[in-house]
């Protein structure tokens, strides 16, 4: 390609608000956060904005601006740049509560794809959810109604939205954060994904409980099942069925969201059809917002 083609197709993604366009979009990415979260050393209770700093790397630019930080403090949400172009960004929060969703965060999440909506931004979701809060609390607010909401808000966007299960996704919440048959353009999982209904332990309680009381030997045969549902929990198997769409490579990320975010832009465009305009006047009276 001579210089002056080359200048042109850079002019043509700045006007289109993708500048760097033509730089690698791995590089600088901070591979030891990303394994240090996702990896299979990595803890199960780090936190994800550990994982979101890696996607961005170490180029000047890429800052993660977070929303309502102090509000649904199991949800994370913010805005960041992916090869130039802004996306919000929806992530669990495993440092408090566990990552599991209560009222507020149910809120935090209808407030914010309705912003990314409006404004004609892509969404990416990061999964590392164990379920919802269950509870009095919960009970009291109003919170089967709040996850239905969730889950309607999510299916009238037209932007693109991409879905990442980091490491768990867990029951309905799978769901809420952008899983199967909602709406997303990709759904992918690291190779340490945990997808199920339940945990293991309750999920054997639950499944199994006669067939252990039965046994000699109830120990051994818990250490089995529960080996036994791991392996069905994991993301190989929603793959086989198609329920995902691929098992990624961590420390290819970013690399998977830029190229995707194309992919998705160009089948059906960056720019909403704005179907929630009306949609959250009854959003607001459910939730007693005046």
């Amino acid at each position: 390609m001579d210089s002056t083609a080359k200048t042109k197709i850079m002019d043509i993604n700045i006007n289109l608000g993708r500048s760097k366009a033509l730089e690698d979009i791995n590089l600088g990415v901070r591979e030891d956060e990303i394994l240090a979260v996702i990896g299979p050393n990595g803890s199960g209770k780090s936190c994800l904005l550990n994982c979101i700093n890696g996607f961005h790397g170490r180029q000047s630019g890429r800052i993660f601006f977070e929303i309502r930080e102090f509000f649904g403090k199991a949800l994370i949400a913010g805005l960041a740049r992916l090869k130039g172009r802004v996306v919000g960004l929806l992530a669990n929060q495993p440092m408090f509560k566990a990552g599991a969703a209560g009222p507020q965060e149910c809120d935090k999440a209808v407030d914010f794809i309705s912003l990314c909506d409006s404004f004609n931004i892509p969404m990416v979701f990061l999964h590392d959810i164990p379920g919802f809060l269950i509870g009095a609390y919960a009970e009291k607010n109003r919170m089967p109604t709040k996850i239905m909401v969730w889950l309607q808000a999510l299916t009238w966007p037209t932007v693109p939205k991409i879905s990442v299960v980091i490491r768990k996704s867990i029951g309905a919440a799978y769901f809420n954060m952008c899983g199967p048959f909602m709406g997303a353009d990709f759904l992918v999982a690291c190779p340490i994904a945990e997808i199920s209904f339940t945990g293991d332990e309750v999920g054997v309680n639950v499944v199994y409980g006669r067939q252990l009381a039965q046994e000699e030997n109830p120990a051994e045969e818990r250490k089995r099942l529960l080996e036994r549902f791991a392996h069905d929990s994991a993301p190989y198997n929603a793959a086989a069925k198609h329920f995902i769409d691929d098992v990624i490579d961590p420390r290819d990320s970013r690399k998977f969201l830029c190229q995707a975010l194309d992919y998705a832009c160009e089948k059906k465009g960056s720019l909403s059809q704005r179907l929630l305009a009306n949609w959250p006047t009854g959003y607001r009276s459910l939730s007693g917002h005046n």
